[in-house]
């Protein structure tokens, strides 16, 4: 189930039907496992609902958040407060090494491959501008669809 919403936030962010599913699981799951079972398994249940939770910029929207707000504290009142503070401690600890590790990694690429590196932010760089001038064409003609957006870039370029 946390690869399941792992994969909808990375590839569908602004679509929250998958994981708002996971998360309602996750709450049936706590309440009928109480709270002698459910104390091993915190570890395992608790990581797609602190990604929502620290996620700042809410792209599954409030009801999402909420949700997941909410099944925290289901899941808090069912297995107690001490040990779920220590299991979500646990998951944010997890979560910080996993991001300290990944940018180490990444630093230490730039620093052996520099050519790749180069070709990667350019690679970052020209999808930036081709998302401003998606966004650009969408404000200036709201009303066409995007393929009539793409023809009309298209035709600009041409002459």
């Amino acid at each position: 189930m946390d690869r399941l919403a792992r994969y909808e936030a990375g590839h569908y962010p602004k679509e929250p039907m998958k994981r708002s599913c996971v998360f309602k699981w996750i709450g049936a799951v706590a309440m009928a496992m109480g709270s002698d079972n459910l104390c091993d398994w915190l570890v395992r249940l608790l990581p797609p609902l602190y990604k929502e939770l620290s996620d700042t910029r809410r792209t599954g929207g409030e009801d999402l958040h909420n949700l997941a707000e909410e099944v925290i504290e289901l899941v808090k009142g069912v297995c107690g407060k001490d040990v779920f503070s220590s299991a979500y401690s646990q998951v944010c600890c997890l979560a910080k090494e996993r991001t300290v590790k990944r940018k180490a990694q990444y630093a230490l690429e730039a620093v052996a491959n520099p050519e790749r590196n180069i070709k990667r932010k350019w690679r970052k760089n020209k999808l930036k501008r081709e998302s401003k001038k998606r966004k650009t064409l969408e404000r200036r003609h709201p009303s066409t669809s995007a393929t009539k957006r793409i023809k009309l870039m298209i035709k600009r370029k041409k002459p």
